[in-house]
């Protein structure tokens, strides 16, 4: 399968992650137009430490993860952030790094909340 580590990435957050959801609107599993216009689109959102994130490939060398944090109602309290990768696997390292950090920051948070 194509992305086969991105998406299992984004399944075991989903199974481990209340709040964390995806969509995927990726054209490679399409035999349409779509497949080569966007062959990967994933739009995530994780609840759980605020934020959502766009997973995508517009061309051969465009791959790029998109976020930014949410406030409690869900909309956007910050500038959007990006990250160009040059492989898939750089791609996949760069996606588990950033959940790594939010998941940090939520305990560190959470530690300091309790201490205070």
């Amino acid at each position: 399968m194509r992305y086969k580590r991105i998406y299992e990435i984004l399944n075991e957050r989903k199974r481990g992650v209340p709040g964390f959801a995806y969509e995927d609107r990726s054209g490679w599993k399409r035999k349409d137009c779509g497949a080569w216009i966007t062959p990967l689109w994933i739009c995530a959102e994780d609840r759980s430490v605020g934020y959502r994130v766009w997973i995508t490939q517009s061309s051969a060398s465009a791959l790029h993860i998109s976020y930014v944090k949410l406030d409690r109602r869900g909309r956007r309290a910050d500038k959007e952030q990006h990250i160009r990768c040059r492989s898939r696997a750089e791609l996949t390292a760069r996606l588990e790094r950033l959940f790594a950090e939010w998941d940090a920051d939520k305990r560190n948070g959470e530690e300091g909340a309790m201490a205070a």
